[in-house]
């Protein structure tokens, strides 16, 4: 029996082949996807502001509604993803994205606008866990880092191709026909992840769990009832409200207004975080294998991107070129927190990994519901005064290092959290060495 496990294990990680990747590659597609629609509002503050005639606290509460949406939807989709698989999953959430995408295109109507950002966020919600499941499903366990560092690679070039050169494309064609040509672009991808996605691998055995709601339920309660999920799904939370604050919306327009540089060189700066996020989430995730230890690289990554997050909002009269490298900085260094979603996997039985997932990015992006409209409330706290002809509120440099100041606050927080999680690495391949 122990030959026979050996045997079917050295098949299973050592000839993975091309196609499990490729699947891989193509849910981590949509999650690229998805993010460029999360972040355009960054690229249309001013826009936004001026045509549904709103503040800054409307404008984050508007955005929050793709946090509301995405959120409720992780455990259910989490469990469904154990339960049906990811193929239909993934192509009824891209559905459901593009729709809302041009919907959003076509409203004037502030209150259809945030249904469609509703859609938008249910519609995303697939994108990272329903790709680590494939990881799952696809891919050898001891490899599970580097799933996750595929999908965080190309969220990554999403997000770049959300800033600069969606700012390009709005100048261009005008924010509505950018969204319009986003939501075609979704609607391609659906029969794309319709055909080729797989739930089934003959390589790899998988056994689906059962279907009762009693199971399910039973599932719930054992991750609910996991320190070890709850601490590293906090700590994971605070590391993401930065890049939720930054990336999403607030970060142009605080570099625009620091620097007294155009929207698009604001968004080049804002780029270079996603950048640092692409290149620091392959390294962390060779870093934690080669170390052989999960806990240490997530402490690296929360106390240095506290550190560079403090010098780059609050060092007066930094060069435009140190603030390009201190940005890609934090985001390097927010990679690390990838390897949480390692841990979790690592910690809990392969048949609850949709659920335990769907779990922890509840908890992630619950962030966003709070975060976006306190810092818009914030900032309209402070404001100076309306400009009709704009439509919009003028806020200055010491508004936004205000408003800011939750950012190191939640990263102190994590860099502590860190010393109660354990270790998760499998210790099957310690002994292996």
């Amino acid at each position: 029996m122990i030959a026979a496990t050996k045997s079917t294990t050295e098949i299973t990680t050592s000839n993975v082949g091309f196609r499990p990747w490729l699947i891989v590659i193509l849910g981590s597609v949509f999650y690229g996807y998805q993010f460029i629609i999360r972040v355009s509002p960054s690229m249309m503050t001013d826009e936004l502001m001026g045509a549904f005639s709103i503040d800054a606290t409307s404008l984050g509460i508007f955005t929050s509604c793709y946090y509301i949406a995405y959120s409720i939807a992780q455990i259910p989709l989490g469990i469904m993803l154990d339960r049906i698989g990811p193929r239909l999953l993934f192509a009824g959430c891209c559905a459901i994205l593009a729709a809302g995408c041009l919907i959003f295109a076509e409203t004037n109507n502030l209150y259809v606008a945030c249904f469609a950002r509703l859609l938008i966020g249910l519609g995303a919600a697939c994108g990272f866990i329903g790709t680590l499941k494939l990881g799952t499903i696809w891919i050898p366990g001891h490899q599970f880092g580097r799933v996750v560092a595929i999908a965080v690679i190309f969220g990554t070039i999403g997000a770049v191709l959300g800033e600069s050169p969606l700012e390009y494309l709005i100048n261009s064609v005008g924010w509505r026909d950018s969204l319009r040509i986003l939501g075609l672009f979704g609607s391609v991808l659906t029969a794309v992840l319709f055909v080729w996605l797989s739930n089934d691998n003959p390589k790899i055995p998988y056994v689906q769990p059962p279907t009762k709601i009693s199971s399910m339920i039973s599932d719930l309660k054992v991750i609910c009832f996991s320190g070890q999920v709850w601490l590293v799904s906090i700590y994971s939370m605070l590391m993401y409200m930065p890049l939720t604050i930054i990336g999403d919306l607030w970060g142009v327009s605080f570099v625009e207004r620091a620097y007294h540089i155009q929207e698009t060189a604001a968004a080049t700066v804002i780029s270079m975080m996603f950048i640092g996020v692409f290149v620091g989430s392959p390294v962390f995730a060779i870093l934690s294998d080669a170390m052989k230890n999960r806990r240490f690289p997530l402490f690296i990554a929360a106390f240095f991107n506290l550190v560079f997050y403090v010098v780059a909002l609050y060092s007066q009269s930094i060069p435009i070129m140190v603030m390009y490298v201190l940005f890609f900085l934090v985001g390097f260094f927010f990679g690390g927190k990838s390897i949480g979603f390692t841990v979790v996997v690592e910690s809990m039985p392969k048949s609850m990994s949709g659920a335990t997932v769907g779990f922890v990015n509840t908890v992630i992006m619950s962030n966003g519901i709070l975060s976006l409209p306190l810092i818009g409330w914030l900032l309209d706290f402070g404001k100076n005064h309306y400009y009709p002809d704009s439509g919009g509120y003028l806020y200055s440099v010491e508004n936004f290092r205000f408003a800011l100041a939750i950012i190191p606050v939640s990263l102190a927080l994590a860099t502590l959290l860190v010393v109660w999680v354990k270790d998760s690495y499998p210790k099957e391949h310690l002994l292996q060495k």
